[in-house]
């Protein structure tokens, strides 16, 4: 496996004029600040911190707010107004204009979410639901989150490669033996890379509120998947 410096500076220097220290540690991706950091077990590990655009999606909001005379935005403590139901809301229609800044906001709390702020998967999922025909109460609710946002904008997101500590004894042992793939085994190419720690365990976490909607009755159904201890897909 060829570094990555060592691949700018062989094959990109050969069209571009690179810097001495143009090359260096990794300290931003896709709007988070990465850094390195050590765990209290001594394991190294990356970690994601998407607070400087949140800070800065919390800014264009209020600027919006204020252009509008909407007010400041309201001190909170949690994402949502308790029992708020985004289906059963039957506030005013939104103008186009306001219906497309709805949808805007909607974009950008499902990219803060993409960033690591999976404790918002939930309300942006439903709120997302409700694009076809936003009302001042959904338009709300997506202020309600961003005054969330701008007092817990800090959170870190930390890929642990621990592998977790599992009591096999709480589960059922099943007898696999019989199946009727017969007795599979996978055909690993031949030039397959080297692998470079152990084998990890991958698992999966999903609950959902059984008919929790109140006009349809659908379930909306949430999970999130880790590999050792490192969180790397959430989806509601």
């Amino acid at each position: 496996m060829v570094e990555p410096e060592r691949f700018l500076r062989d094959e990109f220097g050969k069209c571009f004029a690179l810097k001495e220290k143009s090359i260096g540690s990794t300290t931003q991706y896709l709007g988070n600040k990465v850094k390195m950091v050590t765990l209290e077990n001594g394991r190294k590990c990356w970690s994601f911190a998407s607070s400087q655009y949140v800070q800065n999606a919390v800014k264009n909001v209020e600027n919006y707010r204020n252009k509008n005379c909407l007010g400041q935005l309201p001190r909170v403590k949690s994402p949502w107004s308790r029992n708020y139901l985004p289906e059963s809301d039957v506030s005013p229609e939104l103008s186009p204009i306001m219906s497309s800044y709805f949808q805007s906001l909607i974009g950008i709390l499902r990219w803060i979410v993409e960033l690591g702020r999976a404790d918002l998967v939930m309300e942006t999922s439903a709120l997302a639901s409700m694009m076809d025909l936003p009302r001042e109460g959904h338009l709300n609710a997506a202020f309600h989150m961003f005054a969330f946002l701008k007092l817990k904008h800090n959170a870190v997101i930390v890929f642990d490669p621990s592998k977790p500590e599992i009591n096999e004894s709480e589960y059922e042992k099943e007898d696999w033996s019989a199946t009727p793939y017969g007795k599979c085994i996978e055909d690993i190419p031949h030039n397959s890379p080297e692998p470079l720690d152990t084998e990890f365990v991958m698992r999966p976490f999903v609950d959902s509120n059984h008919a929790g909607d109140t006009i349809t009755r659908r379930s909306r159904t949430g999970f999130i998947f880790f590999l050792n201890s490192a969180p790397t897909y959430w989806y509601s």
